[in-house]
């Protein structure tokens, strides 16, 4: 699928397909029992589409297109749009914050979760 990173319309689409994509992902983590449970949206936190429940630790997930054909993320940009805020709270609350996004800007530092591996059976 081909989208457009002009605001609104099929920009808008593509984000969204893009968040249910993650969240299908995170779906089938449940399903072949590596994570306990999912969460989408839920009320009053803002800052995560969703969080999976692993081993009794909330992973909030924020999933995040290119912002513009313009702009790309940036560490600043994430700052701004207080997704760090939110990853900061959850880093003290003993929580995980995976941030999954399209549209890095060159050089900034990739901030990529430690792999989880399915339990041992």
């Amino acid at each position: 699928m081909v989208t457009s990173s002009l605001p609104g319309g099929p920009a808008d689409k593509g984000g969204t397909n893009y968040e249910i994509l993650w969240g299908l992902h995170a779906m089938l983590d449940v399903v072949q029992e590596r994570a306990d449970s999912i969460r989408i949206e839920p009320p009053g936190v803002d800052g995560a589409e969703f969080y999976l429940l692993r081993q009794g630790v909330r992973e909030h997930w924020q999933t995040k297109r290119q912002v513009t054909a313009q702009e790309n993320w940036s560490l600043q940009k994430l700052k701004t749009e207080g997704v760090l805020d939110f990853f900061l709270s959850c880093a003290k609350a003993g929580e995980r914050a995976i941030f999954a996004g399209l549209g890095w800007k060159e050089n900034t530092p990739r901030l990529i979760p430690r792999p989880l591996t399915p339990p041992v059976r």
